[in-house]
């Protein structure tokens, strides 16, 4: 089971206008390891119109965050992080151009899969009624003891 955190930050522009959330991805560009310590520098790139906003920063398997920092080129404010658990990410929301035409992919090769698999069933069921048919027509016209005998007429 993947468990994403998604981090929460306010930045603030310079004019006030209706609060938007971005959900962006917060792969990881660059980390160098210490003794028992790591620094980890995930980039987002985002523009974002003036106003006050939400960036969720999706950091998969998260546990630790002491001593997140953020940090911007602009000169928009950044407010203190929030972490936030159990946030509910649609699928795909996060995926690069590659792994949604993957995903894309995957799903079209299940859907025929499907479609595949129905006809199968559909197919299978004919065989088995004309299998049925055949040995009804073969008690019949047998007259063996395990079949029906003609009616007199």
């Amino acid at each position: 089971m993947l468990r994403l955190f998604a981090i929460l930050v306010s930045i603030v522009a310079a004019k006030t206008s209706v609060a938007e959330d971005f959900l962006v991805r917060g792969d990881i560009s660059s980390a160098t390891l210490y003794a028992g310590v790591a620094e980890v520098e995930r980039i987002v790139e985002l523009d974002v119109p003036q106003g006050s906003h939400r960036l969720l920063v999706a950091i998969p398997g998260a546990s630790n965050l002491a001593g997140l920092t953020f940090t911007t080129e602009s000169e928009a404010e950044v407010g203190m992080p929030q972490p936030l658990v159990a946030v509910p990410i649609t699928l795909g929301a996060l995926d690069t151009p590659k792994q949604a035409i993957a995903r894309g992919a995957v799903e079209d090769a299940v859907s025929q899969l499907r479609t595949a698999e129905d006809a199968l069933a559909r197919h299978d069921a004919t065989v088995e009624a004309k299998e049925l048919q055949i040995d009804y027509l073969r008690a019949i016209a047998g007259g063996s003891p395990d079949g029906a005998s003609m009616p007199d007429d």
